[in-house]
């Protein structure tokens, strides 16, 4: 039971530092962007209408990248529960 709680903490630790790291690189990819891209001209914003989606385009890479983990850290989770269920059933 307690190597379960165990796997589900690192689980979850894992997920959270993931996340936090895709989060950031997003985040930086919207900063530099809105450096490099956005100029004042006579008082509007003129923005580089193709780069916005190049942004997009990242940002959404991130997401699925990020989704990928997921699954990976769950599938993980699961072969390790089958496992340990497995060896118990052996020992029994």
């Amino acid at each position: 039971m307690i190597e379960k709680i165990e796997s589900i903490k690192d689980t979850l630790q894992s997920a959270v530092d993931n996340g936090t790291e895709r989060l950031e690189r997003i985040h930086n990819m919207i900063a530099d962007y809105a450096a490099q891209n956005v100029r004042e001209i006579r008082g509007e914003d003129v923005i580089d209408r193709k780069s916005i989606y190049d942004l997009i385009r990242g940002i959404n890479r991130e997401i699925g990248e990020a989704a990928t983990d997921v699954f990976e850290m769950l599938e993980n989770a699961q072969r390790a529960n089958e496992a340990r269920r497995a060896s118990s059933g052996k020992e029994s």
